[in-house]
């Protein structure tokens, strides 16, 4: 950045997850510059501002590689139509009116106001937050801009508030402050269950990370590690890392493994913490490499490393102790030796938590390791039969009720993993796949066309032989579901799609942006065994303003709901009847 003059470029290292940088800019709010996908060149990134006063003081600016300069912050002239009085008068009682607000906002102020209130001292009538709390609220919270990295957020699981949203968020205030917090929100009700002690002075807060165990949220802000109390969220305690955690794949670099939490940081340095004991570090372990994934198998944490020789291999430790186990997998590959240093990909069975690793550059080879032996259930070879296609961020492969669905050059695999069998293969022309997930002996696709104007489908596939049963067609909309939309800023004309289950049908939601309409969902429910349509409604959830721009992330699809997150809003949509369900704050 020199002067007014910016340019961003991919970061270095091959992060092409990392598609989202954020730019101070003094005492206003970030500007914020998405990427888009950063594998696809095709794909266009933006940027758009914020100010302490405003979440968006200009509109998006698409960029695959922005350079130019600052958009102008100065604002549109005001038309004279008279009414100089008018204004002037407006202006008096505005700021009288703030001012009112600021005094009874102080201790002091209340303290004041009350003996003129009655019982708002120490009378018997209602006290002073009870008239005027939701109008202080107001006020203050109008200084107040909170930004929420929805693409962060993670769902509690058993413990207190079970179910609620937990997601990281920075505070950008009229005094210029820009402290880092988490925030968990209950679904349920809409209301804020609680917020923690900010951080002031997180260099990089769109990096937080979160994982949750029954008794604590942690968070990793920099290179410190907080754990907050699932009750209220007060701060239990806090450890130091020795580096900060790099741009994680699925599932990320935090995890609570049997009772412990283990993160894995930048350096390649492995660290366990006992919550229980005022988070006491329990070992380290230094990797060769410098992975960015931490894999929870039963009570062990694996990370793919590569040794000395860079021989690729998995390295399990327990949580407990850090006491180590390498596995080693390898494979004919037609001819062609494959080990785990050829592009590896691991899925932990959701019912045995079993790993079940898949390799191979070109060849596709694969075993499902027994969680608590990490013995091989099975190996299999597919020779150089199958060419498998290989993604560099975690996406293009699926495990699903025992089904693994994976990528090839010319279509996709399906293999049975209880069994370690291959069930089909399929081949398609002229289209972009990505399994969604498996369902009642139906595989869910998302199906891009590549030649023409890209156009969005979603296919059902015949899970025993991998033949099309229906396609439904969402058209021109591009995703917002992961992996390659984790979040995206939308504006004027926009459209964004998620998918997701909703009872025994599928639901396809697409949010739009307009000038004329604000910010609309449209819930689609289809058949999954026809692909037809059950029901479809229409949401509204923001009315036009004066810039229509909104970074949109999907945060959950569970329990027939999906929430949405607006840059500082939370949005819950129930599909089963097409309505808002609760919406934060």
């Amino acid at each position: 950045m020199t002067g007014d003059h910016i340019r961003v470029d991919a970061p270095p290292g091959g992060a092409r997850s990392a598609h989202k940088f954020v730019i101070k800019m003094g005492q206003g709010g970030p500007m914020v510059i998405d990427m888009g996908d950063l594998a696809n060149p095709r794909s266009s990134g933006q940027v758009f501002m914020g100010s302490s006063a405003s979440t968006g003081a200009a509109g998006p600016i698409r960029a695959d590689v922005f350079t130019g300069t600052l958009p102008s912050t100065t604002g549109r002239p005001v038309r004279r139509r008279g009414g100089g009085c008018g204004l002037l008068l407006g202006l008096v009682l505005a700021v009288g009116g703030i001012g009112i607000a600021a005094v009874v906002a102080t201790g002091a102020g209340a303290w004041l106001l009350g003996q003129f209130v009655p019982g708002g001292a120490n009378g018997d009538g209602p006290e002073l937050q009870e008239i005027f709390g939701d109008a202080v609220d107001d006020v203050t919270s109008a200084f107040t801009n909170v930004s929420l990295y929805g693409a962060n957020s993670i769902v509690l699981g058993d413990g207190e508030f079970a179910g609620a949203l937990a997601v990281p968020g920075v505070e950008y205030g009229a005094s210029g402050d820009q402290p880092t917090a988490v925030y968990v929100i209950d679904g349920e009700t809409g209301k804020l269950a609680w917020k923690s002690e900010p951080v002031e002075d997180a260099d990089e807060a769109y990096r937080v990370a979160l994982a949750a165990d029954d008794q604590h949220v942690f968070a990793v802000i920099d290179d410190n590690l907080y754990a907050y109390r699932r009750a209220d969220g007060s701060l239990d305690w806090r450890a130091s890392l020795s580096d900060k955690l790099p741009f994680c794949d699925e599932p990320g670099c935090l995890a609570a493994v049997d009772g412990k939490v283990i993160t894995l940081a930048a350096d390649g340095v492995v660290q366990a913490f006992d919550p229980a004991g005022e988070g006491r570090e329990l070992w380290r372990a230094t990797l060769d490499n410098t992975p960015r994934q931490v894999f929870v198998v039963g009570d062990q944490a694996a990370i793919l490393d590569r040794d000395s020789d860079n021989n690729g291999l998995l390295r399990v430790f327990s949580a407990q102790s850090g006491e180590e186990t390498e596995v080693r997998l390898s494979c004919a590959g037609g001819g062609s030796p494959q080990d785990l240093d050829d592009s590896p990909m691991i899925h932990i069975d959701a019912e045995t938590g079993d790993p079940v690793v898949f390799f191979g550059t070109f060849q596709l080879c694969a075993a499902r390791l027994d969680a608590v032996t990490l013995q091989p259930v099975w190996e299999l070879d597919l020779g150089d039969t199958i060419s498998r296609r290989s993604f560099s961020f975690g996406g293009g492969t699926l495990l699903d009720e025992g089904v693994y669905v994976g990528l090839t050059d010319t279509g996709l695999v399906l293999i049975n993993t209880d069994a370690g069998e291959l069930i089909a293969t399929a081949d398609f022309e002229d289209v972009e796949l990505l399994p969604v997930f498996v369902r009642d002996g139906h595989v869910i696709v998302r199906a891009k066309t590549t030649r023409g104007t890209a156009k969005f489908e979603l296919w059902s596939l015949a899970v025993t032989t991998g033949e099309r049963e229906w396609s439904y067609v969402i058209g021109e909309a591009e995703p917002i579901d992961p992996p390659d939309a984790s979040g995206s800023a939308a504006w004027d004309g926009d459209r964004r799609f998620s998918i997701a289950t909703v009872g025994d049908d599928l639901a396809v939601t697409v949010f739009s942006v307009s000038n004329e309409t604000g910010l609309t969902a449209e819930i689609s429910r289809l058949n999954l065994a026809s692909g037809t349509s059950n029901a479809d409604n229409r949401v509204e959830l923001i009315k036009p303003d004066f810039v229509t721009s909104y970074v949109l992330s999907v945060v959950d699809r569970s329990n027939g709901r999906i929430a949405l997150a607006e840059t500082s809003k939370i949005y819950w949509i129930d599909l089963e009847s097409g309505t808002l369900a609760n919406a934060w704050p």
